[in-house]
Order: structure tokens, then C-alpha cells, then sequence
């Protein structure tokens, strides 16, 4: 029979593994460019892993649907781009595991602010491209990372719980 010490550290293991597992979900293997970069080639994204320069840079191909004008490939590639690297992963998850429900209800309801430096001297068709493609992927990225914080809190206390009866 296990006792009570023991679990302790398992849920330290736990709450570790918690925090830095999602940023361990994206690895692959691929070479980079010069901007820390390169293409998926099974979706035709632009995508970026840490040191790159991405505040300038735009990529030149990208296999989109052809009905897209090359404004449109641009605006969304970039929203993409800038989505990857503004949103705070950790923090959300954290609110996530903090505050559950009201996180939550946040990321679902809030609408994110655009970047306005990233619109300057850019055509209304670009800013509204942009704009729609950078709210939404930016809520979709709160909403999933406040829930796998929510989630594993939930799935850790519920552990921690059924350990704690299961002791007594």
C-alpha cells in the first residue's frame, strides 16, 4: 500500500509536467531557414521555431485554396505568424488551472486587440483580412490553452482526491 509522502511528489511530477508538456507537442523534425523557419509540407503553412526574425517577414509561398488574391495569402500568413508568437500560452494555461470557469468564459468572450503596428500603411482589404484571421486564432489559442489547464487542475485534484480516500 502506497502512503500519503509518496503521493506529494507525484503531484509536484504532475503539476510540473503540466506546465512545460505543451510546448514539447509541437516538435518535429524539419530544417530551418534564415528567418528560424520553414514550410509544413503536408498543409503548405509558414511556421516558425523560436530565434527566427519574424517581425519583417512574410513568406513567399504558400499553398492556399487559388480563390484567395494574393492580399488576402498575405494578410492571413502574417496574422498566422504574429498569433504564434503574441499569444502567452503558459499564462493562459495557467489561468486556466487558477480560475477555471471565469478564464474560461474570458477567452470565449473577450475579442483580442490587433496589433495596429502590423496595419500601418496597409489596404482596408489587407487590415480586414488580417483582423478577422488574428481574433480568431487568437481566441481559439486562449480557449484551448485555458482548458488544458482546467482540464489537468481538474484531473489532478480528482487523482489527489480518490488517492486520499483510497489512504484512509
Amino acid at each position: 500500500m502506497y502512503r500519503k509522502e509518496n503521493f506529494g511528489g507525484l503531484a509536484v511530477l504532475l503539476l510540473f509536467y503540466t506546465i512545460f508538456a505543451y510546448d514539447f507537442g509541437d516538435a518535429h523534425s524539419g530544417r530551418t531557414d534564415a528567418n528560424g523557419g520553414h514550410y509544413n509540407r503536408k498543409t503548405g503553412e509558414y511556421h516558425y521555431h523560436g530565434g527566427g526574425n519574424y517581425s519583417n517577414f512574410v513568406p513567399q509561398r504558400q499553398v492556399t485554396s487559388r480563390k484567395q488574391s494574393p492580399v488576402q495569402r498575405r494578410a492571413i500568413a502574417t496574422a498566422n505568424i504574429d498569433v504564434k508568437h503574441n499569444v502567452k500560452r503558459l499564462s493562459w494555461c495557467l489561468a486556466g488551472a487558477g480560475c477555471g470557469v471565469v478564464s474560461f468564459t474570458y477567452a470565449v468572450l473577450d475579442t483580442p486587440q490587433v496589433p495596429a503596428m502590423r496595419l500601418l500603411g496597409e489596404s482596408p482589404a489587407y487590415i480586414e483580412y488580417y483582423t478577422a484571421e488574428y481574433q480568431s486564432k487568437v481566441k481559439d489559442e486562449r480557449v484551448t490553452y485555458t482548458c488544458l489547464g482546467w482540464g489537468t487542475t481538474s484531473l489532478m485534484l480528482s487523482f489527489l482526491y480518490l488517492v486520499s480516500v483510497g489512504a484512509d
